[in-house]
């Protein structure tokens, strides 16, 4: 289940329906956690015959960073008509570029957004980032705040170049945003029987981490979250990617939690 805890509002972001950012953010949303599920039932299958088959499950929701950036790859596709991963938007392509070169890129000579979608009458960019914090005791950490204030600063890169872009063309660039979007896992080591005592009191734990994270310095303009349903909150404890047994443990993921900010137009 999806709560949106705060919609975005203003003109900027819900100025045409065609166009309007809730519409864009939550339709993506429910990409992203339906094929979250739809991975974690294909997996389950697979180890149904396994001692501890719904132990081991990991969905891709609590990846990396590279693993989640294709995960909403795939859901912006599905939503907005044309969209492109690392898309560059530097500069207007000439005959004599090849746009898909890297060579003598540098962070000088070329600039990409993680997203660049076009959704009803307007051009979206998104810069993506994720975040974990403690289940039980959700707090605002240095680490997370940074993460927060860097996905900011790219999205409000992207903005100024965007409407230096749409001055350039109109017709591929109309009506730019850039959107600050970053991942919150919630999660914990537990032992068993507290994850189920946990599980009891997931709903005001969720409403917890919305209130928590709503405190973040440039405050989020939205906030949805996602629970996980009950056989899928229990996952085997990893390390680098690998599996680390401990018997009665489990890393304890009840919801994520997504958080958008829009940039700004600079003068």
């Amino acid at each position: 289940m999806i709560k949106i805890a705060m919609p975005f509002g203003g003109s900027a972001a819900t100025h045409d329906k065609s166009g309007n950012l809730n519409n864009f953010i939550e339709n993506v949303l429910v990409e992203v956690v339906t094929e979250n599920y739809r991975q974690l039932m294909s997996e389950a299958i697979i180890r149904s015959e396994g001692d501890d088959g719904a132990m081991q499950l990991d969905p891709p929701l609590r990846a990396n960073e590279r693993i989640l950036s294709g995960l909403f790859s795939n859901a912006i596709s599905r939503v907005a008509p044309r969209s492109r991963p690392e898309a560059r938007i530097d500069r207007i392509r000439r005959p004599a570029d090849d746009e898909n070169s890297d060579d003598n890129d540098s962070p000088s000579s070329a600039g990409r957004v993680d997203y660049l979608a076009w959704y009803g009458n307007r051009v979206v960019a998104v810069e993506l980032k994720a975040g974990r914090v403690n289940v039980k005791n959700p707090t605002v950490t240095s680490k997370l705040q940074e993460r927060w204030n860097g996905v900011n600063d790219q999205a409000q890169t992207a903005q100024t170049t965007l409407r230096a872009r749409q001055k350039e063309d109109r017709r591929a660039y109309p009506s730019p945003i850039s959107m600050a979007l970053m991942v919150v896992v919630a999660q914990s080591k537990v032992s068993l029987e507290e994850a189920d005592l946990l599980d009891n009191g997931v709903v005001g734990l969720r409403d917890g981490l919305a209130g928590v994270v709503g405190g973040l310095n440039k405050r989020p303009q939205f906030i949805a979250t996602y629970t996980f349903p009950p056989e899928f909150r229990r996952f085997a404890l990893r390390e680098r990617g690998v599996v680390k047994r401990e018997e009665n443990k489990c890393s304890y993921i009840p919801f994520v939690s997504f958080m958008g900010r829009v940039a700004v137009n600079k003068r």
